[in-house]
This record gives C-alpha cells, structure tokens and sequence, in this order.
C-alpha cells in the first residue's frame, strides 16, 4: 500500500468517544444503583461536612456532561467522607511541563498536531504507551528512562522482550540515562541527556514527561 495517512482529529475524536462511552456506562450503574452525584469541585469544610463549589476540569481533560438528575453547589454533611481524588503527574523541578511544549499524558491524548521528533521521559506504563502509539504513527521516538531496564517494575525478562520488539519498530531506547535540563527555543527542545558519564544534546518537538504520578 502506497500514501497512507492518517486523520489527527478522528483519531482523537474516537479515542475520546471510547472515554466518553466507558465514563456514561459508570453514570449509568451508579443511577441504577440510585448513587447520588454531585458534580464540582469540593472542599472539607469540617468534621462531617463539604462545601462544594463549580467543577474546575482542566480543558484537556475529557469533558463529560452530567447526568440527569445531579446535584450541584452547596453544603453537604455525611457521618463518613472517604477523599479519593486521584492522582496528578509528576513533575521534575526545571523542566516543569507546560502544556506546549513539554507534555503530560492529558496533552499527549489530544495533540493539536503530530510531532515530528519525540522524546519521552520515564518507561513506565503511561510512558511505553505513548511512545509506542507516537512511533507507529511515524514520529521519531526516543525513550529516556533511568533504571537499566524499560518498564522497571516488570519482570525482566519481559522487559528484554518488549525492549527488543520496540526497537525493531524503531523506537530509539536509552537506558541508565536522565534528562538533566531541558532548554527551550523558538517552538524547539533541546534535551541534556546523561548516560555513562557523559552528557549529549539533542533536539526534539516535543517532550513527554512519564515520570510518574
């Protein structure tokens, strides 16, 4: 097959509607179920007692309509509370992301445009799952991760597995490396990469930053 390509905003549109789809099935069995939904953001005001005020969801992140029947702002008291509010990504301090240039999985799920050349900090699930999806979308893929093995915390067999597979794909793969600073011009990122002692520069478009959670 000759000239195939690809449509950006379909793909993020269906990979969205998939979210949208699995997050509705939950508002569903949790309306079954007669779960109350209160929808906002909320703040402990007190033994018993929250205060919650308009959602604060940041524009990247999937944006879900809610159900019938949900309530909204106010005061609501409960004999127990159980705050169970996720986790956020992890940032490094100097190479902070920023949602431009220097991506966290929100930005990496919806591009505006396809990079050319990326590179991705930490091999963990989150990090081997963009980078794997980026580089069979025909970006140039660079993975950076500290520990000597991909997905570290995988058995290391399968870690020696993956690591072979992905390279063959063509993901490029530096192992006991770090990202020491990261200088930023004109639209452009220029890694410091340590590894083995010395330190290289390399620029990229793009930086996924998988550093953890």
């Amino acid at each position: 097959a000759k000239d195939i390509s690809f449509d950006l905003d379909k793909v993020i549109q269906r990979s969205r509607g998939v979210a949208k789809q699995l997050s509705g099935g939950i508002g569903h069995l949790l309306k079954k179920n007669k779960v109350t939904v209160i929808d906002g953001f909320a703040k402990l005001k007190g033994k018993g007692k929250i205060s919650v005020g308009k959602s604060t969801k940041k524009p990247m992140e999937p944006q879900h309509p809610a159900p019938k029947g949900t309530l909204g702002e106010g005061e609501y008291t409960a004999k127990h509370i159980i705050v169970a509010t996720g986790a956020r990504p992890r940032a490094l301090p100097g190479i902070e992301p920023d949602g431009k240039l220097i991506w966290t999985y929100f930005e990496a799920m919806v591009p505006q445009e396809m990079p050319k050349k990326l590179v991705v900090m930490g091999s963990g699930a989150i990090g081997i799952e963009f980078a794997s999806f980026y580089n069979s979308m025909g970006v140039d893929v660079t993975v950076v991760e500290l520990m000597p093995n991909i997905m570290p915390v995988e058995d290391p067999e399968v870690s020696g597995i993956a690591r072979k597979a992905l390279e063959k794909q063509g993901m490029k793969i530096r192992a006991k490396a770090m990202v020491k600073k990261l200088d930023r011009v004109k639209g452009k990122v220029t890694a410091h990469i340590e590894q083995g002692g010395k330190t290289t520069t390399e620029e990229f478009d793009t930086v996924i930053s998988a550093v953890g959670i």
